[in-house]
């Protein structure tokens, strides 16, 4: 997907904008850990993710200088379809997507621009535990930066 229209989808959900600009750009959640995701019929449901963004130089420890952590929150309205496998003591994900999704062909609109998504689409991709998706007609998103 064009970096462009990552930046797009980021910007039409309510927090967005203000997560990309914390972070500077569209996060991966690149070894971001799920912490919790709760479910609910009647009310909202959450996806909390711990966040790093790594720095681009090593530390004397030989690894990779974390240069911001926060706790990332995805809250979700009216969930249409979701499939999560996995979840269990300890939740890393190697990438997360956010993308528009067309309910008609139930597939992802991927590369073409839409005036109105049909449902947003969350994608964990799968690293040690929970992987999966979940759409829904609404997303926002919210972070709480923590020190290192």
């Amino acid at each position: 997907m064009k970096p462009d229209l990552k930046t797009s989808i980021y910007k039409s959900i309510p927090g967005g904008t203000e997560l990309l600009l914390w972070f500077g750009d569209v996060p991966r959640f690149h070894d971001a850990e799920v912490e919790s995701i709760s479910l609910n019929r009647a009310k909202p449901s959450h996806l909390i993710l711990h966040l790093s963004k790594m720095a681009e130089k090593i530390g004397i420890d030989g690894f990779l200088v974390v240069e911001k952590r926060a706790a990332v929150t995805f809250v979700f309205e009216e969930i249409v379809e979701l499939q999560l496998d996995g979840f269990n003591h300890q939740n890393v994900i190697s990438e997360l997507r956010l993308n528009w999704v067309s309910t008609v062909s139930g597939i992802s609109i991927g590369n073409h621009q839409a005036e109105r998504p049909e449902v947003y689409e969350l994608l964990l991709e799968h690293c040690f535990g929970l992987s999966g998706y979940i759409s829904a007609r609404n997303i926002s998103v919210s972070y709480e930066p923590y020190s290192l």
